[in-house]
């Protein structure tokens, strides 16, 4: 239900200001809880609900109510909605992070300018491509086209012999998973920080290809624990390939 604090936080956000959105729908509700506004078991308005009064996208308030949930500051239930928490406190609440880990989401534009930028580009390739080509399933791997505009791209910095060798993806996970699979193929392990985007984590597990945490310096990874953690995970994927062979009867 939109009641008149939720029309407040719309005339907040059009206030210009560098904080990003959904962390500002983050201290709204904090803000909310602190003055009463908000009391525990509150049910919060749909996410969808919620952007169309905020006049902001779905994935900007999903992002918000996500990081309200980090500061402990909500529950959100599949079915029920997020409510605010029993003993939330406003003051209790973690310090709030420009870092967004639990999506795959865009920055969003620090200024006007950058903003305009970013409308003008999409403007103009929309002049330039043929519309119906944009609404079709893509060829596997791209496009001839696509993988010339790559081979311009990926040489201001690489040396690539030919398009052959280019594979363009709908995004980070099409990429993430050819690597894995050629990684599968070859029995190898993915060594990885303790900072990394979570898709990256789930990927090996279904996959079935190792990986390990290594311990990094300001230099790169230690040497004797990177070569451990080469070998505990290919131990790993040993023994997971050898649970997952199907004997015939």
């Amino acid at each position: 239900m939109i009641t008149p604090l939720f029309t407040r936080w719309a005339a907040l956000l059009q206030q210009q200001t560098q904080r990003p959105a959904y962390l500002r729908i983050a201290d709204f509700i904090a803000e909310g809880i602190s003055t009463g506004e908000l009391p525990s078991r509150y049910r919060l308005p749909p996410l969808r609900e919620l952007a169309e009064t905020l006049g902001l996208n779905y994935t900007t308030v999903t992002r918000g109510y996500a990081e309200a949930r980090r500061r402990g500051l909500i529950d959100s239930r599949p079915g029920l909605g997020s409510f605010i928490r029993a003993r939330a406190s406003a003051s209790s609440a973690l310090p709030a992070s420009t870092y967004e880990m639990t999506m795959n989401a865009p920055t969003e534009p620090a200024g006007a300018a950058v903003e305009e930028a970013l409308r003008a580009g999409a403007i103009n390739l929309f002049n330039q491509t043929d519309m119906l080509s944009l609404l079709r399933y893509q060829d596997f791997g791209g496009t001839a086209e696509d993988k010339a505009a790559a081979m311009r791209w990926i040489g201001r910095k690489l040396h690539v012999e030919s398009e052959a060798d280019v594979l363009v993806c709908p995004g980070i996970h099409s990429a993430l998973m050819g690597i894995m699979t050629l990684l599968k193929r070859r029995k190898g392990a993915v060594c990885v920080s303790s900072l990394i985007y979570p898709g990256m984590k789930r990927l090996p597990v279904i996959w079935v290809c190792g990986c390990s945490r290594c311990s990094v310096t300001r230099r790169g990874p230690i040497r004797w624990r990177l070569r451990r953690c080469v070998a505990a995970a290919r131990s790993a994927h040993s023994i997971s390939t050898r649970r997952c062979k199907i004997r015939p009867r």
